[in-house]
Order: structure tokens, then sequence, then C-alpha cells
């Protein structure tokens, strides 16, 4: 089996049939094999899927997490090559062999990953820096990057500036959509299952760096993805999840001190803080000017 494309399920079962109707249109030079690991989904609601694809289902009792998941995807899977790719995403045609084939070809190569987009065609910063502990303060949704939008730390933190021409080394990418070897993950590791949800992949391409490996965007590699299909409806808990795994990343890699500890701990606090107050402020003001909009 050359290459396993593994997908992370939880109550997203429109988006994974049109994820994986978009796969089975593509064109896939390679045998290959999908697993989609569910993670307690609502009862039935594998049913269509099941039904329409000839695919390998894990099913979990509960919610384990992003990061547990993918790795039981890939003890399951028999490809040289891992792609892992979100439920709410879909690819185009030719992207997947363009990803595998970038890989083959570069032999530095941990992970590569394509350009990705929202719905309308407007494009998400998937190919990132890694934080720092002043960059980590400003976010794509952060307080100082909404008070100072251009400002060049923001720029440099979402890589904004960075060709979108050409193929390019990057810190790190998004897990929405990313390809890698399975011997590159017999050495550096599986992803870290302490990251429940989100920073898993930072955590990754960090580890890819520490060894030696490069990381790779592939700009005319095109996937489109929704962006929070299954954790929307629960938005607070992205929120928690996100920040608490930004706090796990700098005490595992950065090792900070205690004061340092602190400060990043109130920072990161702040940004939740802030994050809830904007969302319970702005929510009802969607509703009231946008009802078709955010009732569907």
């Amino acid at each position: 089996m050359e290459l396993s494309i593994i997908i992370v399920n939880y109550n997203t079962e429109e988006e994974l049939f049109q994820c994986i109707s978009s796969i089975t249109k593509s064109r896939i030079n390679v045998e290959s094999e999908i697993i989609v690991v569910d993670n307690a989904s609502k009862k039935d609601s594998l049913n269509k899927v099941k039904n329409a694809f000839n695919i390998c289902i894990l099913q979990n009792a509960r919610n384990v997490g992003f990061a547990r998941a993918v790795n039981q995807g890939i003890y399951h899977s028999e490809g040289n090559y891992i792609l892992l790719l979100n439920p709410d995403t879909m690819v185009e045609e030719n992207t997947i062999q363009i990803l595998l084939d970038y890989i083959k070809e570069k032999k530095d190569a941990g992970c590569v990953a394509p350009a990705i987009t929202y719905p309308d065609g407007k494009l998400q910063p998937s190919a990132r820096s890694f934080p720092t502990y002043t960059k980590v303060f400003f976010g794509r949704q952060s307080l100082l990057t909404g008070l100072f939008p251009n400002n060049p730390i923001t720029r440099s933190y979402l890589s904004l500036d960075i060709d979108r021409t050409n193929p390019q080394e990057v810190d790190w990418v998004m897990g929405a959509c990313l390809i890698t070897k399975r011997e590159v993950l017999n050495k550096v590791g599986f992803f870290d299952e302490r990251f429940f949800l989100f920073v898993e992949d930072v955590d990754f391409c960090y580890r890819l760096k520490e060894h030696e490996y490069k990381v790779y965007y592939i700009p005319y590699a095109k996937v489109t993805h929704k962006f929070g299909a299954a954790t929307n409806k629960f938005w607070y808990r992205s929120v928690l999840s996100h920040n608490y795994g930004m706090f796990k990343f700098f005490e595992k890699h950065y090792n900070p001190n205690i004061a340092l500890k602190f400060l990043l701990f109130l920072g990161l606090f702040l940004r939740v803080l802030y994050l809830f107050i904007f969302h319970i402020v702005t929510d009802p003001f969607k509703k009231l000017v946008f009802p078709r909009s955010t009732s569907k």
C-alpha cells in the first residue's frame, strides 16, 4: 500500500460525505486506502458514508481527541505515506497526487501541505511561523491584531508575505491537510496525545525541524476548508482547547521559568477572556442583522 488517507470525524456527516466524494474523484496514481476515525459521533450519523464508500471506519466509544484519533488511524494504516485530512475539507482533482509526488521527490521533507482556502476562495493562513512569547499574542483573532491589523508581527506570525506562487519551506502547516512519510513518523514519533485538539500540528512540525526535516508549502495544490464545521457549535471549547494547547507547546519546547510561565498563562487567560467577550457581544448582533445566515 502506497498511500493511507486518515480522516478524524466528529459529527460532520454531510461534510465528511463531501470530503470523501472529492477524494474518490481525485486522480491518484497509486494504491490507496481511506480510514475514518470517528470520535463518538451521534448514532447512525455515519450510515450515509458507510453505504456509499468502501472505506475503513474505526469508531470510538468516546471522543479521544484529534491527536489520539490520528494515531489510531496510523496504527491501522498500511501506506508508506500518510495523508491527514479534516472531514470539512474538499480536495481538488490533482491535489493529492501533487502532494504525494512532491514529498517523494524531496528526501528532506518531513511533511508537505497545500494552500487552503475558505469556501469563498479567500486564502487561510495555513502556513505560519512558530509562535514566540511575542507572536503568540498576535494571532488571527487576537485583540492586538484587531487593533493593529497590518502590524509586522502579525504578518510575520501568519506568514502573510510569503511567496504564494512557488513551493517553499515554512515553519509549520495546519493539520487540516498534510502528507508525511511513515519512516518519518517512526523516527520523530506520532502525534503527541497530550494535545487534545489544536496545536498538535505545530508540535509535530517543531519536532520535524528538531530532526532536521523540512516542512514544505505547495501553493498550487488546493484544498477548500470550511474551518470549524464540528467545533463552531461549541466555540468556547475550541477557544479553551487552543489556548491550553499553546500553553503546553511553550511548556514542552521552550522550557519557560516560573516567571515566564506565569506571564504566558496570564496573557493566554486574557486572550481567552477577550474571545469570550467578543463572541458574547457579536453573536446576538449577527443574529439580529443576519438572521438567515445564523439560523442554518
